[in-house]
């Protein structure tokens, strides 16, 4: 039988301890794993945060949620539904990129409510919708991301694939 790993070790690194490097090891693999952990709860309570603001205004294309504006003129897009909708009216995805253009180019990230429903209404004329809510009626954006992911699963198994 051969040397133990500890007796290779000790051979090839005279002057350190084997055990020494196993415990040290251990405790960096503990502290990266707990950074690790951290770093997941707080992106887990972030997103709860955001989930749970309410949303002032709702826009729809054939009843679908595409976009929604919180109080504080924060705009939520739903690409995935915006190409959908595009492609089911063979029409370019150019809503997608104004709307994002209106984000980036927004002073502190407000947005007007006039201006998401010009972009929709350019794009997708009559088929779209918007409703406002008053403070404390509106749903939330985990609601609407909740409708959001129903809305693409009904898609998705409405296909032959």
């Amino acid at each position: 039988m051969g040397p133990t790993n500890e007796e290779m070790f000790e051979r090839i690194h005279p002057g350190k301890n084997y055990e020494k490097l196993i415990i040290e090891n251990a405790k960096q693999m503990h502290q990266t794993y707990a950074v690790g952990q951290y770093r997941i709860q707080q992106q887990v309570e972030q997103q709860e945060k955001a989930n749970a603001v309410e949303q002032r205004d709702v826009f729809k294309v054939n009843g679908k949620v595409v976009a929604s504006i919180n109080y504080n003129g924060n705009l939520s897009i739903n690409p995935p539904m915006l190409a959908i909708e595009s492609g089911e009216k063979g029409l370019s995805r150019s809503a997608g990129d104004n709307l994002s253009q209106l984000v980036v180019g927004s002073i502190h990230n407000s947005v007007d409510a006039n201006e998401v429903y010009s972009i929709l209404k350019a794009e997708f004329g009559d088929t779209v919708k918007a409703e406002s809510f008053f403070q404390g009626e509106g749903p939330t954006r985990g609601e609407l991301n909740d409708l959001r992911k129903q809305q693409i699963d009904e898609y998705l198994s409405s296909l032959d694939i």
